[in-house]
């Protein structure tokens, strides 16, 4: 008996000075003995937990020590700031009545950001870019505060109102958090904080009706991407023909059709890559910006409810092997009133509220703030690799913040503790019950219950609940699990007072569905864990044999698969 506990203490210490010597390659992978017999009565011993434990902890950190050097950092002077994407990206064109972010107007900030015409998005939707108003460069805060003026259908349709009507896009807030976050960190080194600092952000945003990326990838949505990119820096030029000007960052909300008509996820990354490869090309060509401008995404996760998330997968592929596409966070944590009842007018509406885009856009802020100014990686929460024995599964995460941790999520407007913590699982095809609430066994690992013994089982996080070809519906996928980060935004959006996004008609919401003031004051800031599907592998029972621990990062290859 000492022997064997001998034994197996020495193999535990092995496998835990393996991974650390493997931490330091770019396979890291941790090589052990094989296990010993008898298991747990939760089908895994301690020692493999632990070790699964630690090497998830490793990997982890590999990802955030990965280099960033290859995608510009913040540039000094007129930073042109591109928003792309569809419909989550585009805001609410027909806002009449906006209660929009009052808090954003912080007396001691000095905002420099700005915005090409009298709205950061564009007017129509053919080949070039077409500003609102006349073509010189706008305060971009003009369009996040409150305004309660009332404007006709034909003054909205024609762009002749003011620009604080406009609905609620995410490019706005993250421009401004980006700018306050760079304000702090400038402060904190002791450098100039003041309105006369010589950068700023040009908010130009192309996202209109496209659906998907075939159409945002191709004409005319492509030729007035290039349009904007060139009129924004050609205006900035002759503004400040002192400064710099470059193509800076560009965000994107895109995917959720591609998600929905189940896109494979191989050719959504073929074309992304060619996507992104033509506006890096571009923007070198039209500023001379030698090095390219990060791509801050958000991931799709079952909006449109393809429960094989292809999108999903292809995305967070990219963020994990692309040097220069980052993914900032899934769009599940933020209010929609997609559960409304009529009758609200907007009953069943999947897309974001107002107060929804802005917490997006928060993330993608943060994001870019790792990347172009503390220079470090940002990737999201994710499954890293998954182990079968019998009826159980050990599936482990990588996060840049641990602890993993277990709190309620935003669904629609009401705080929600999924089924199974968002997991599911299937089996040769077909699914398989999850036997009460995955328990969370070490800060970055989950042991899950099933129903009855597995073969080949793949575990999923945040399906989508509904299939969009099958049932003209919208599902949402959402998930419990977050890591241990907190953000702390300067300022947060309204949920109080009856505010809601007020469509054409004027509606106030007096239902009070986004009356959240106490909700939104608790709500964590933290790194919400992605739509993925990960192939579990069996767990070896045999002693000798060793079990490899490498980093499962979904490739072009296995996707198709999923």
């Amino acid at each position: 008996m000492d022997q064997t506990i001998r034994s197996a203490e020495k193999s535990a210490k092995d496998a835990q000075k393996s991974a650390a010597s493997a931490s330091k390659s770019a396979g890291l992978v941790a090589e052990r003995a094989g296990w010993l017999a008898p298991q747990t009565a939760g089908g895994f011993s301690e020692d493999e937990i632990k070790a699964i434990d630690l090497a998830a902890t490793l990997q982890s950190s590999e990802l955030m020590s990965q280099s960033v050097e290859a995608v510009a950092p913040a540039l000094s002077g007129a930073r042109v700031a591109l928003g792309v994407g569809q419909s989550f990206m585009a805001g609410s064109a027909s806002a009449t009545r906006l209660n929009m972010v009052p808090d954003m107007a912080l007396k001691d900030v000095p905002y420099r950001a700005k915005m090409l015409g009298s709205a950061e998005r564009c007017h129509g939707d053919g080949a070039y870019y077409r500003q609102y108003g006349s073509a010189e460069l706008a305060p971009l805060t003009e369009t996040l505060v409150r305004n309660d003026v009332q404007f006709s259908d034909e003054q909205r349709i024609g762009g002749d109102y003011h620009p604080k009507a406009r609905g609620a896009t995410p490019l706005p807030t993250a421009c401004i958090t980006f700018e306050q976050l760079f304000d702090e960190h400038r402060r904190a080194a002791g450098d100039s904080t003041q309105a006369a600092f010589a950068d700023f952000d040009v908010a130009v945003n192309v996202a209109r009706k496209e659906l998907s990326l075939e159409h945002i990838s191709g004409p005319p949505s492509i030729d007035r991407t290039r349009d904007a990119i060139r009129k924004a820096y050609d205006l900035s030029r002759a503004e400040f023909p002192d400064l710099p000007s470059g193509h800076s960052i560009t965000f994107e909300r895109h995917g959720q059709n591609n998600e929905g008509s189940s896109t494979p996820a191989a050719q959504y990354m073929t074309d992304h890559r060619a996507f992104r490869q033509k506006v890096n090309s571009w923007a070198k060509e039209v500023t001379g910006s030698d090095l390219p401008a990060p791509w801050i995404a958000t991931q799709v996760s079952g909006a449109y409810g393809s429960p094989r998330r292809q999108t999903a997968a292809a995305q967070l592929s990219m963020a994990l092997s692309d040097a220069d596409y980052f993914l900032a966070t899934p769009d599940y944590p933020f209010t929609h009133f997609g559960k409304a009842k009529e009758p609200h007018p907007r009953a069943g509406d999947r897309h974001p509220t107002a107060n929804g885009t802005m917490m997006a856009a928060i993330y993608m802020a943060y994001a870019r703030y790792h990347v172009q100014v503390l220079r470090k990686n940002w990737f999201p929460t994710h499954m890293g690799e998954a182990f079968f024995r019998g009826n159980f599964i050990l599936v482990s995460f990588r996060t840049m913040v641990p602890p993993l941790r277990i709190s309620p999520v935003c669904v629609s407007t009401t705080l929600t503790m999924i089924e199974a913590l968002g997991f599911d699982v299937e089996d040769a095809g077909i699914p398989v019950r999850i036997v009460g609430t995955p328990e969370l066994v070490g800060e970055l690992t989950f042991r899950i219950q099933c129903a009855r013994e597995l073969k080949n089982p793949i575990v999923g996080l945040a399906k989508g609940s509904f299939g969009l070809a099958e049932n003209g519906a919208m599902g949402s996928g959402a998930t419990n699990i977050s890591d241990s980060q907190k953000l702390n935004p300067r300022f947060r959006p309204s949920f109080h007072e009856g505010y809601t996004d007020h469509l054409a008609k004027g509606f106030e919401d007096e239902f009070g569905l986004e009356d959240l003031e106490d909700w939104y004051k608790t709500f964590e800031f933290s790194n919400w864990a992605v739509a993925q599907r990960v192939r579990c592998k069996p767990m070896l029972q045999t002693i000798g044999e060793p079990i490899s621990l490498e980093t499962v990062r979904p490739d072009d290859s296995e996707i198709d698969d999923l």
